[in-house]
């Protein structure tokens, strides 16, 4: 997960926070449902921070924030083997205060956080560095998706974010919904070109 979203964007477009929560459940749904089906199974979380800046904060990314830890514990308890929060600003901390009191007492315990010194070291504790991208100091690479954006290809060719098979899936699997019902949610050009809007906003 990347803080690399431009909520203000987003908002600008339309998307307001239940709707990016209504996303962020979608996203939980498809990887318990596709990769962790055992009601008992847990998965791993990362964070990534490196985005984050004090002016790209807003009260509509904390009320997501605390939305979203409210519905992990409401939904989800005890799913998280761990929460890890890399690459963290030093001002994180004060965030944390502001949206910590929606986390139940499981996720709190769960959740870690690590500065851009400590994260690499932290991730070897719960992943082989053959499994961490090269991206988070590990040795995994991924090849540049076909199509790809030649002005972003280098910056995305070996990101996990943009071209793992695990990601490519789901994208995959949002494509066809979004085929499916397109006469439903898509009855203009217009309509086209919002999406467009939204998803730039969103980083991809």
């Amino acid at each position: 997960m990347s803080t690399r979203i431009d909520a203000r964007a987003l908002t600008s477009q339309g998307v307001d926070v239940d709707e990016m929560i209504r996303h962020y459940v979608w996203t939980n749904e498809y990887i318990y449902s596709r990769w962790v089906p055992d009601p008992e199974g847990q998965i791993i979380s990362v964070v990534d921070l490196s985005g984050l800046s004090i002016g790209g904060m807003s009260t509509l990314s904390l009320e997501f924030v605390s939305k979203a830890l409210t519905l992990i514990g409401a939904h989800y308890p005890a799913r998280a083997q761990a929460i890890l929060i890399v690459n963290a600003p030093i001002f994180f901390s004060y965030i944390w205060n502001l949206v910590k009191g929606a986390a139940d007492e499981y996720t709190s315990k769960s959740l870690k956080v690590y500065s851009r010194d400590e994260s690499f070291a932290a991730l070897c504790e719960y992943i082989e560095p053959a499994q961490i991208p090269v991206e988070y100091g590990g040795t995994l690479k991924y090849g540049a998706s076909r199509g790809m954006n030649e002005e972003r290809k280098h910056e995305r060719q070996h990101s996990v974010r943009w071209t793992s098979p695990f990601e490519k899936e789901m994208e995959a699997h949002a494509n066809r919904i979004i085929e499916s019902t397109k006469c439903g949610i898509m009855g203009s050009n217009d309509d086209e070109k919002k999406i467009e809007r939204r998803s730039v906003a969103g980083g991809t």
